[in-house]
């Protein structure tokens, strides 16, 4: 069974050592990415089936979903990006095709948010709490008049 380990690679090794970015190992189900500004937290098939899922703490965190700040899929959408991996289905045949996918993910978003500052923080908490109101707003109004 492939996991999310088997593609932390000595180049990706490299590449977040060249940015002076730390990788740490939690469990069999968590892992870190991290430096002083953030912590991406990558959750490894946890829950039902065979997904990831990608979470943003704005501190260092080896806690299970507390103290995350927010998800990646919000943070891809505040800064313009689309992730490539897709875990929708929780299939190990979707979960072993969007590894690599998901690596490509995860540097994009680095990339991305190299350098962080608190305003980012602040204006991206702000603006995901209005889009995601927004959004559940949509999908709640669109499930209450379905079929009149």
């Amino acid at each position: 069974m492939i996991t999310f380990q088997d593609y932390i690679t000595t180049e990706f090794m490299d590449w977040l050592d060249s940015m002076s970015i730390y990788y740490k190992k939690i469990n069999d189900n968590l892992y870190l990415i991290y430096k002083s500004d953030y912590c991406i937290k990558i959750y490894d098939r946890i829950g039902h089936g065979y997904g990831v899922t990608i979470n943003l703490s704005q501190n260092y965190n080896e806690t299970i979903y507390d103290g995350d700040t927010c998800s990646a899929y919000w943070v891809f959408s505040y800064l313009g990006l689309t992730a490539k991996s897709k875990f929708n289905s929780r299939t190990i045949i979707e979960y072993e095709k969007n590894m690599p996918l998901l690596i490509v993910d995860l540097k994009n978003l680095i990339v991305a948010i190299e350098n962080v500052k608190v305003e980012f923080w602040d204006n991206a908490i702000k603006w995901i709490d209005i889009q995601s109101k927004k959004e559940f707003d949509i999908k709640n109004y669109s499930a209450q008049h379905a079929g009149k």
